[in-house]
């Protein structure tokens, strides 16, 4: 379905599998913390599997749902713990530092003077503001809505109804880029128009999904936008 977005005034942005490849970061901390308990290996498809269903963007509620459902049960301590030391490591040198930046930053600045740009996503604070200060300009972004701000998290539209309260901008007027169902979820309660962004790895077998949770248009990479202009 073709998409103008000259007719809207807000777009949100998601970071994980959005702006950011979390292959070899998110997605690999969620493996290797849960074949840390396990002591077997654990599929991409697994962690996919759980991705897609709702309620579980929070990655240290998913490794944890992910242990369970193999039968395994450490405390939420010791999961977070062995996450971030995978995954943040000391100071930002564990495979947070692996991240790759998706969108192109000239593209982003354009879209800067036509559009008011926010950010609604799942991470805590400082991975959020870690990633975005290494990769663009931060200032692009007002306001940043992260793991820290709400409680509760996606699907509810709590962020999402704060930053549109924020921005004084009516919901019809705003758009939601997302790569889970549950972002989708998250749009349609705040009556934002959900657009699905296929993450890196992903593929399009996703796609009627996304529809068919009331996602506007696939896209299959954020750089997209740009024939949407």
């Amino acid at each position: 379905m073709q998409l103008n977005i000259n007719n809207f005034d807000l777009l949100i942005f998601d970071i994980d599998g959005v702006l950011v490849d979390v292959r070899s970061s998110y997605r690999t901390a969620i493996k290797q913390t849960a074949e840390y308990f396990l002591h077997k290996e654990i599929f991409h498809d697994d962690i996919q599997q759980l991705k897609n269903e709702s309620g579980f963007n929070n990655d240290w509620d998913l490794t944890i749902e992910l242990l369970k459902r193999k039968g395994v049960h450490p405390s939420r301590k010791e999961v977070v713990d062995q996450f971030q030391h995978i995954y943040w490591g000391s100071n930002g040198d564990g495979l947070i530092s692996t991240e790759k930046w998706i969108i192109d930053n000239a593209l982003l600045k354009n879209l800067s003077n036509n559009f008011k740009l926010a950010i609604f996503t799942g991470r805590p604070r400082e991975e959020a503001i870690f990633v975005l200060r290494n990769n663009t300009d931060i200032s692009y972004f007002d306001p940043i809505i992260v793991m820290e701000d709400v409680k509760n998290g996606k699907p509810h539209p709590e962020g999402l109804n704060y930053i549109l309260k924020k921005s004084s901008v009516h919901p019809a007027k705003a758009i939601y880029f997302g790569d889970t169902f549950d972002d989708v979820r998250s749009a349609k309660c705040a009556e934002i128009t959900p657009i699905g962004v296929i993450p890196p790895g992903g593929n399009k077998q996703m796609i009627p999904q996304f529809i068919s949770e009331g996602a506007y248009t696939v896209i299959s990479n954020i750089n997209e936008i740009s024939n949407f202009i």
